[in-house]
């Protein structure tokens, strides 16, 4: 709250001073956003902070009052909680006869994907036979992702390693042991810096009979 307070003044000192000039109200915040979430946005403008300062919100609510428009004071920032079901969101500021608006873009948080159920649960008659695993295309994330995939194998469901190359939507696993083996794809949005994870498919490795 200091902080947000002595921006607000040091903007404001720097205008007066003619260092710094806003023909309108500007507004800084997230701009990709997660519908359900709540972000703070920040803005200045040319008015002093006992200016009574008009906040309306599109696709969403204004914390304070839990309504879509706000009046206050002695602030230079505002709370939003973005609706669910959000297709497009915009902040509008209003003070001493200038205005500014803030568009916003939802997305939703990163999901990994899902295996197909023909391939969730395969077995083999002994190792070295290539098993092939499809899983779905990962989704969300930032607003434009850039996404990384790795598949990754365990012998216990909970400690996973990298399959060395294997870094594409599909799988094409060759079974090594007798042993089952457990496969999940992770899923990195650099962008966001989010990580997600598919769901398990497991390969069972029996011998034929009469083989050791």
């Amino acid at each position: 709250m200091k902080r947000n307070a002595f921006i607000f003044i040091l903007n404001f000192l720097l205008y007066s001073q003619g260092m710094i000039s806003y023909s309108q109200v500007k507004i800084s915040g997230p701009e990709c956003i997660v519908p359900g979430t709540e972000y703070q946005y920040e803005f200045y403008g040319r008015f002093d902070m006992q200016t009574e300062i008009n906040i309306c919100v599109e696709g969403g609510l204004v914390v304070a009052n839990n309504s879509t428009c706000y009046k206050v004071s002695n602030v230079n920032y505002v709370r939003i909680i973005w609706s669910d079901n959000i297709t497009k969101g915009k902040v509008s500021i209003s003070a001493a006869k200038v205005n500014g608006s803030f568009n916003v873009k939802p997305t939703r948080a990163l999901q990994g994907g899902k295996i197909d159920s023909l391939f969730k649960i395969q077995s083999a008659l002994s190792s070295g036979i290539i098993k092939t695993i499809t899983c779905s295309a990962a989704r969300g994330g930032s607003c434009n992702p850039s996404l990384i995939y790795q598949w990754e194998q365990s012998n216990d469901n909970l400690h996973w390693t990298d399959i060395k190359g294997e870094v594409f939507q599909n799988l094409s696993y060759a079974t090594t042991s007798d042993r089952a083996v457990f496969l999940r794809r992770k899923i990195v949005d650099t962008v966001s810096n989010s990580i997600a994870y598919s769901d398990v498919a497991v390969i069972v490795v029996a011998n034929q009979p009469g083989t050791n």
